[in-house]
């Protein structure tokens, strides 16, 4: 009897030490898991401390798709399963923190609320659907890829954004994964400032036609150092009715030879500064152009574009611009002024390798006049020059040219447009252009010919052709007016340029001449309107 007492006891016992173990065990496990969490947020932390201006202080809210069987309240212990429930549980200041995983739902609306999204890993967690947010003075979204998602059966997007302010989207991942035929936005703005897109990457897995970034009615904005991956009809960055904005360091290739659309795209537009961007196999590379009265003080610098089958750099209906150091080569013509060009400085750039015999690398027409072109490596060109009547009888030379270098060209230039090809008064009076295919003679040794070298079309001379190519990097001629437009370009857009921009954008938007921008802006409200979130109900628009 006492035997059986005492085995009882010490099964007991027994049991008393597996249970205490296995809950320290338990309790080791949530607490590892706890810490795997930690460690895996190294890094983003410290960005929950501010985004282009704006101060994340309030608390973090935690999703995981792993959280299967709850419970849920948004702790680290204890996440929210879906995004849509961390974005609901949110306040203005909050941090919404996403796990690694795969997350879906139609529609997720975000509205008056300045909080920050942030991924575990842009290459680990995956959000399929989009996303729209208005009224937010400052968010912030990173570490995150979207996959773009269906609003019917010709339309996708990922992320839709109106009437915010200060914003920054960062290290994300936007792929266009639709079938063909359909059109898919990657990130559309409308009525937004001070916001920033910046470091990430677009690619197309898909059959869709993408337009990555459209902008409408936008002003102090950067979208800085963003890499496109395109093909079929792609348009890369579409800016109109605009003002304070700077496109720089963007990367834009496409993988098939001159499948893509359109590299940089900016309507209607004023202080927009284009510069170190390279753009490669596109349709079209840098297109600036609108309103003529409008679209002014457009600075494009230093950017490489390659193989641009339709024209490298295009100015359409725009005036008092500067197209600087800009390396194009290959492609139709290297760059267009077109339907009314005023006033606009070509300087210090290389033309190259244009294949097309109906274009020049230099391509002037549809009344455009009052431009100089000065400095410009021009060579390896079917046509260097090539200038077209619009304007008959016009009492002035219409076009400036002086100080460039004439290689290698099939044809250096053809003008039937009274351009004036030499300097005859002021800094560098009495210079013309050097011409490889010059014949004459220099009997005094000033650098310059004896005769002139004539250019056909309306037999235009250039009276003082010179000898010996020009040292471009040394030319100084137009340096402070281009200093000058880069510091205009530093300062941010004044309270006019918004007001006048904005009431411009109205009137077009009633007056039904809507740009391809404010089109497609039409379309995805209509679009929108009509879907609810597949999930659960969220917060309506304003």
């Amino acid at each position: 009897m006492q035997a059986n007492l005492n085995m009882r006891k010490e099964l007991m016992v027994g049991i008393i030490v597996l249970m205490t173990a296995g809950t320290i065990v338990l309790s080791s496990v949530a607490s590892a898991q706890a810490l795997t969490k930690e460690n895996r947020m190294t890094g983003y932390q410290s960005e929950t401390a501010g985004s282009n201006g704006i101060v994340f202080s309030g608390k973090t809210v935690y999703v995981d798709d792993d959280n299967t069987n709850g419970p849920w309240d948004g702790s680290l212990e204890h996440p929210y399963r879906y995004l849509q429930d961390g974005v609901n549980a949110s306040k203005s200041g909050d941090t919404v923190f996403v796990f690694r995983g795969t997350y879906s739902c139609k529609n997720i609306t975000i509205n008056r609320k300045s909080i920050q999204l942030l991924g575990e890993n842009q290459n680990t967690t995956f959000f399929y659907g989009y996303i729209s947010i208005s009224h937010a003075h400052g968010f912030r979204i990173s570490g995150l890829t979207f996959r773009s998602y269906p609003v019917n059966v010709n339309w996708e997007e990922c992320l839709y954004i109106s009437s915010c302010v200060r914003f920054t989207i960062t290290n994300d991942t936007f792929e266009i994964v639709g079938p063909q035929k359909t059109e898919v936005f990657a990130i559309l703005i409308s009525k937004s400032s001070g916001w920033v897109i910046s470091h990430n990457m677009f690619r197309n897995v898909g059959n869709g036609l993408a337009d990555w970034i459209e902008a409408v009615t936008v002003f102090n904005y950067r979208i800085e150092d963003n890499t496109f991956v395109q093909k079929i009809s792609d348009y890369g960055i579409v800016v109109g009715l605009s003002a304070g904005g700077t496109i720089r360091g963007n990367r834009l290739f496409s993988k098939l030879a001159s499948q893509a659309d359109t590299g940089i795209n900016v309507g209607t537009s004023v202080f927009i500064n284009i510069s170190n961007n390279y753009i490669n196999f596109t349709r079209a590379g840098i297109t600036v152009g609108g309103n003529p009265f409008l679209t002014r003080k457009i600075l494009v610098m230093n950017n490489t574009l390659i193989n641009c089958r339709d024209g490298g750099i295009a100015l359409i209906s725009t005036s008092d611009s500067v197209v600087t150091k800009n390396y194009v080569t290959g492609g139709s013509e290297s760059i267009l002024l077109l339907f009314l060009c005023e006033r606009n400085l070509i300087y210090k750039n290389a033309f190259e390798n244009t294949d097309d015999p109906l274009y020049g690398s230099v391509m002037i027409e549809a009344g455009s006049c009052l431009n100089r072109v000065i400095a410009n490596q021009i060579s390896g060109n079917v046509y260097g020059v090539r200038i077209v009547p619009t304007v008959p009888d016009y009492p002035q030379p219409l076009n400036r040219f002086h100080l460039n270098n004439f290689e290698r060209n099939y044809k250096d230039a053809i003008d039937y447009y009274l351009s004036l090809w030499y300097k005859p008064t002021g800094v560098f009076r009495g210079v013309g252009n050097y011409w490889d295919d010059y014949t004459g003679v220099d009997n005094n040794g000033d650098g310059i010919g004896d005769t002139p070298y004539t250019i056909p079309g309306l037999e235009r001379k250039d009276r003082y052709p010179l000898m010996k190519p020009v040292d471009i990097n040394n030319v100084t001629e137009c340096d402070a007016e281009v200093s000058a437009l880069m510091r205009m370009m530093s300062q941010r857009a004044t309270a006019y340029d918004v007001a006048f921009m904005t009431l411009l954008g109205s009137i077009l938007f009633h007056s039904m001449l809507k740009p391809l921008a404010l089109r497609t802006m039409s379309l995805r409200l209509n679009a929108v309107s009509q879907e609810s979130c597949s999930r659960q109900s969220v917060t309506a628009r304003n």
